[in-house]
């Protein structure tokens, strides 16, 4: 039985709402138990909607470890105290035990939640990254109109520094990631962009783009384009081009990511040694506990993550 966890972020947030009408909506599947961290100030009718298709079965955290009823209705439910990052800790360290047989989905976490609980990661990926001892770990949005990779992620504009080592470790990630999309972005190339207006205008507007041609674009040769002039790159004639892009700063992504696709992506973190995906939103506080939140970008999120326990790809 392979299991994945769901950590349900701030728990004045939308993340138990999106969780379980997702939960809902796929309903079991097939030699997977999902393991759900959540507050014990949990709605109660929001809860039904786990209960209405699944067999809700109380545990303490300490007994993950445990053989359950090995039954695809079975749903762990670890009740807690309000410490969603710790959710988030003690679900990483199962998946590092267990890479190819556990999986986490992660609900939207605030960075302030995060700094209240004494953490000083910026975001679910340093997090990740530390826990993980890996160096390389990209913010990766996956979209039914196209991708997208951040080279950098929740840093200053006036901080986001690259080098050619870790910009090639993202593109070979990528490249990796390619046969878990569907077959039709098979034959499309990489996208990378420029970091200056006009992807720097032959010197005139900045210079990293030399650097980009020489040491990035020259060594992939006819699989990597660019680099692309940032304000063009997301027309709709060059989403058919490439199966993501290569972004090299947070909003130079998802700006017109999230414009194009609002609901109907995920998040994913590129290079982890186990799968963990996560909703493309944050935790709209202002809808909480009013029924109205939309699991879309959970559906999706689980989905992938059910998806690649029984694929290679990492």
């Amino acid at each position: 039985m392979k299991r994945v966890h769901i950590t349900t972020g701030d728990p004045d947030g939308i993340g138990l709402e999106v969780s379980l009408k997702a939960l809902n909506t796929l309903g079991p599947k097939k030699d997977i138990q999902f393991i759900l961290w959540r507050s014990p100030s949990a709605n109660k009718e929001i809860l039904k909607l786990a209960d209405s298709r699944f067999n809700r079965i109380n545990i303490k955290e300490n007994s993950l470890s445990a053989n359950y009823e090995k039954k695809e209705n079975t749903l762990l439910d670890i009740v807690t105290p309000d410490s969603p990052t710790q959710w988030v800790v003690k679900a990483t360290k199962s998946c590092l035990k267990n890479k190819s047989t556990e999986a986490l989905v992660t609900g939207p976490l605030s960075k302030i939640q995060m700094k209240r609980e004494g953490f000083k990661e910026k975001g679910h990926t340093d997090l990740l990254k530390n826990l993980s001892h890996t160096r390389n770990v990209f913010m990766t949005f996956i979209g039914d109109l196209f991708n997208v990779t951040l080279l950098t992620g929740h840093v200053p504009l006036k901080k986001v520094k690259w080098n050619t080592r870790n910009l090639n470790k993202c593109i070979e990630l990528c490249f990796k990631l390619k046969p878990s999309l569907p077959s039709h972005q098979h034959k499309k190339r990489i996208g990378l962009l420029g970091f200056n207006p006009h992807a720097g205008e032959e010197g005139l507007l900045g210079t990293e783009e030399f650097l980009l041609k020489k040491n990035i674009i020259k060594r992939w040769k006819n699989k990597v384009d660019g680099p692309l002039v940032p304000d063009v790159a997301f027309l709709k004639e060059n989403q058919k081009k490439y199966f993501i892009y290569v972004c090299l700063y947070h909003d130079q992504a998802l700006i017109p990511f999230k414009i194009a696709h609002e609901k109907n992506s995920f998040q994913l973190s590129l290079g982890l040694p186990f799968t963990r995906t996560s909703v493309s939103h944050g935790t709209a506080k202002e809808i909480f506990g009013k029924n109205k939140a939309d699991a879309h970008s959970m559906k999706k999120a689980l989905l992938w993550a059910i998806n690649s326990l029984s694929k290679s790809f990492k």
